[in-house]
């Protein structure tokens, strides 16, 4: 997952969440939270972007992104 998450904090863009801008290091540091949560029951990539790092959990709404 190193390889995901530091591609998201290199990526030039606003991340948006639950309505709220975050640039990619903050949002780097909270899919790598809610990794670290779920890792144990997460067997590849594909399965956590899909499942986790693309929407709230709270809220169940999408991750946007704004180039």
């Amino acid at each position: 997952m190193g390889v995901l998450m530091e591609f998201i904090a290199q990526f030039d863009c606003t991340y948006i969440r639950n309505g709220r801008d975050y640039t990619a290091l903050e949002a780097r540091d909270h899919i790598a939270g809610r990794y670290n949560t779920v890792k144990w029951r997460i067997k590849t990539a594909e399965t956590f972007i899909r499942r986790i790092a693309s929407h709230s959990s709270l809220s169940g709404k999408q991750y946007l992104i704004r180039y």
